[in-house]
């Protein structure tokens, strides 16, 4: 019974709650900037890594099962993968601009950098810690434990890469609801629809979520990986500061704005989890966290 009303709650945390949330926040945010679909996802998400929460509250000895293990030197494993996920980006963007795909130059006030960097590195922090947390550390492990982990290796990072694409066509809502929350709840799953279009950036996602899960099994816990998810995320939120697109440059090849839907950045991915192969591969992979 208790573990029903959990589930239950965690079911409200997930859905219910943000559809009553997103339509009172909305009208408080800029809907250029912020649109329902994007309010409404971002609270789905807030309230799933909450359930999650809730789920182990009272029970610190499941964090370490799910990844947040006791290292020492856990601060140089996030500051390394930080430093990784930032310069990968970096490379593949100065490459591409000296292949005449961008222009290089402040294009922000100086003295409004170091601020918007730091804006930006907290917001990638949360953001990597979260996703980690639940898709490394709680789907993956989960699943390695029902399968085995070369199983759930391959399915978790295909719904990583999927979950991306679940925001549905843009609509102009005026005055969204709570019943309109459901409508785009229901519309999330149209882009699936049209599965060519959204193939190359699969592929981008996927793997990008293979490096990651590689990095938590060969570190032993969740902290590399979640540095290179921020130190990505923290790149694609400053380099419009500083980089500006010529618009005559072929998609395929250098992917859009997110990098990782062109040849290009897939390469830039292979050649870096080949890095990390060589830096990693005299350590064994992290077994104990598939012991039930």
């Amino acid at each position: 019974m208790k573990n029903f009303l959990k589930f239950i709650l965690a079911l409200l945390l997930v859905l219910v709650i943000p559809a009553f949330l997103a339509p009172v926040i909305f009208p408080m945010l800029n809907p250029e900037k912020y649109p329902f679909e994007r309010v409404l996802s971002r609270i789905v998400m807030i309230g799933g890594f909450a359930a999650v929460i809730m789920l182990f509250a009272g029970n610190l000895k499941a964090f370490k099962r799910f990844g947040f293990t006791p290292l020492k030197d856990w601060w140089r494993w996030l500051a390394i993968g930080l430093a990784c996920g930032f310069v990968v980006l970096l490379s593949l963007e100065l490459f591409q601009t000296l292949t005449g795909a961008f222009d290089i130059g402040l294009r922000v006030k100086f003295n409004r950098v170091p601020e918007r960097f730091f804006k930006h590195l907290l917001t990638a922090l949360v953001i990597g810690t979260t996703e980690e947390f639940f898709f490394r550390g709680f789907i993956f492990i989960s699943l390695a434990r029902l399968l085995n982990w070369k199983w759930s290796f391959v399915l978790t990072n295909m719904f990583y890469a999927l979950l991306h694409f679940f925001h549905g066509t843009k609509v102009a809502w005026d005055h969204p609801t709570f019943i309109t929350s459901f409508q785009v709840m229901t519309n999330w799953f149209t882009p699936l629809t049209n599965w060519q279009a959204i193939l190359p950036a699969f592929f981008g996602l996927f793997l990008f979520g293979c490096i990651l899960t590689y990095a938590l099994l060969k570190s032993g816990g969740l902290y590399l990986p979640i540095g290179i998810h921020s130190g990505a995320v923290v790149f694609l939120k400053t380099d419009v500061m500083f980089f500006g697109g010529k618009g005559n440059f072929p998609v395929w090849l250098y992917g859009s704005k997110d990098f990782y839907d062109g040849v290009m950045g897939w390469i830039f991915l292979a050649v870096f989890w080949l890095l990390l192969w060589l830096w990693l591969r005299k350590r064994p992979i992290a077994l104990s966290f598939f012991e039930k």
